[in-house]
């Protein structure tokens, strides 16, 4: 394999060590001959029990980087409340890399950086995959919300995010009554807000190929876009929002085509049993047992 075509993982680590396992090692089964190094954040807060000594001890023959970042921003950092706060502390490595994925992003020598939450099980290789269909575009992976968006079906989904760009006007008038009216609250749907990209488009975190080539250059600290990790409305938006605005493309190829993301949560949700112990330890307890039948 050419080294151009090697991949750095990047996986970002609150609670779940088991299935972080098990994420890993699907991953592996799959598309390992295609990745170099995997750089493994573990936040520096973590759930009561977690151990990370699971992690470490993992058998698996290729580099592994852990990295535990100076501060516990979560899904915070200030960027909605307090931009130019924000901005000013992305000028220092230990914020920048405290925010998620940010410290493999930056420090990665591969041309692609393969972003992935550790609650995900693989079933294909999504590596090859999507080095297949990202050809040169900043990134490739699962676009859109498109479950939280009044436009969905009617006028826009996944594959004409780039096409559909409708009037401030007409952006208020699909939000008025519509279930879904978190960007609402936010206060991004307004006659002086931006009405492209919408506000549920973005690149979902859970499985995503980055181009770093051509999105480290536009990123903070080299460019001006933040952060992929920034959460404002949710996970990437924002990173979203800016390199789209630059003119730069997201090819769509979803993830779920080659993984399952919250296999053991009833309700498909990452966070769902963050708050509920019971449910936390019975989902652990079935990744455990699942790493078992997995061999790469």
């Amino acid at each position: 394999m050419a080294d151009k075509f090697k991949v750095d993982v990047a996986i970002n680590v609150y609670g779940k060590p088991y299935q972080t396992a098990l994420s890993i090692l699907s991953l592996l089964k799959y598309s390992k001959k295609y990745i170099n190094k995997i750089y493994i954040n573990i936040e520096k807060k973590q759930p009561e029990d977690f151990d990370e000594t699971i992690l470490k001890e993992l058998p698996i023959d290729i580099p592994v980087i852990f990295y535990t970042p100076k501060l516990h921003l979560g899904y915070g950092g200030g960027i909605r409340e307090k931009p130019i706060i924000y901005s000013f502390l992305c000028k220092f490595d230990f914020f920048r890399h405290s925010i998620r994925y940010q410290y493999a992003w930056e420090k990665s020598s591969a041309k692609y950086l393969f972003i992935m939450h550790n609650d995900m099980v693989f079933h294909k290789d999504i590596i090859g995959n999507y080095l297949a269909s990202i050809d040169d575009k900043i990134a490739v992976g699962t676009v859109g919300q498109c479950w939280n968006c009044p436009a969905y079906e009617k006028y826009c989904d996944s594959e004409k995010y780039l096409k559909f760009r409708p009037s401030n006007s007409q952006l208020i008038e699909m939000y008025h009554g519509w279930h879904a009216n978190r960007a609402v609250i936010k206060g991004l749907v307004s006659e002086k807000g931006i009405n492209w990209p919408l506000p549920e488009c973005r690149l979902n975190e859970m499985a995503a190929l980055f181009n770093l080539e051509i999105a480290k250059r536009i990123t903070m600290p080299k460019g001006k876009v933040v952060p992929f990790g920034t959460f404002a409305l949710d996970t990437g938006t924002l990173w979203f929002q800016q390199i789209s605005l630059l003119g730069y493309e997201v090819r769509h190829n979803a993830f779920s085509n080659y993984a399952t993301h919250g296999l053991f949560n009833i309700t498909r949700s990452g966070n769902g049993s963050l708050g509920d112990k019971k449910l936390y330890d019975e989902e652990e307890a079935q990744a455990k047992e699942m790493i078992d039948n997995v061999a790469y």
